[in-house]
């Protein structure tokens, strides 16, 4: 038996197991998917947006400026996950509790005194359409739309903005709330950051909710939407 499983490698997981290590327990750690190991920030969010932002503003292919990003998370990813396998097990799969002290991964029965449910969070629902984009399959997409409207303009919206509009793609952006980055507290500060963004060719809209937004601020983008939505907690357990 362990004594602690935790299910999820994000950032708050990988952290559990590096503290539950100097306390000398015996931990296992459960990741749905390899591929998320390291968590958002890691895979589709800090790190891989801020290395393309930063690609973009010289180079304009997009396969090319991916292969780098890809290079970039790999080379913080393997260390990691190279170090932590030396240290605890680690198992791939999806996990179901069978008492509050067993979990199944698979086929494998696992054991532990204490268990940590670190799943992290999805986006509030919204009608996924054929046409619909999230951060995670923009960042692993072979092409780019050329017109793509994004919903809400905080700072991921915004940094995907800046991405999409560095490589020339036509930019829409619309936010419920009274202005861009609704949560930043100098008013004066994003009403310049605004200015600098339009005169940069991307059309916003605040005081706008997805669900009544006006058709005529734009035509509709045939290429795909991009939402960033606040996140509501739903762990896959």
């Amino acid at each position: 038996m362990y004594d602690l499983a935790i299910i999820g490698a994000g950032p708050a997981g990988i952290a559990c197991a590096k503290q539950a290590l100097k306390k000398k327990l015996k931990v296992i750690l459960l990741e749905k998917n390899q591929d998320f190991f390291g968590g958002t920030c890691l895979n589709f969010g800090c790190i891989p947006l801020k290395t393309l932002l930063n690609l973009s503003k010289k180079e304009k292919n997009w396969q090319k400026i991916l292969e780098i990003k890809n290079e970039v998370v790999e080379k913080i990813k393997r260390p990691l996950l190279d170090y932590l396998t030396k240290l605890i097990d680690i198992r791939w799969g999806g996990v179901c509790f069978l008492d509050r002290n067993t979990l199944k991964v698979d086929k494998e029965i696992i054991k532990a005194k204490n268990i940590v449910i670190a799943c992290g969070s999805l986006a509030k629902g919204v009608e996924k359409r054929s046409n619909t984009i999230i951060a995670e399959e923009l960042l692993k997409r072979k092409d780019l739309p050329n017109k793509i409207l994004i919903v809400g303009a905080g700072f991921i919206g915004l940094e995907f903005a800046s991405l999409l509009n560095n490589l020339g793609k036509e930019v829409y952006l619309i936010e419920k709330e009274e202005q861009i980055l609704p949560f930043f507290g100098e008013r004066d500060l994003v009403k310049r950051l605004r200015i600098i963004l339009e005169g940069k060719g991307m059309k916003i809209q605040t005081n706008k909710d997805l669900f009544v937004f006006n058709c005529e601020f734009m035509s509709a983008p045939k290429n795909g939407y991009f939402g960033e939505f606040g996140g509501r907690y739903v762990p896959e357990v």
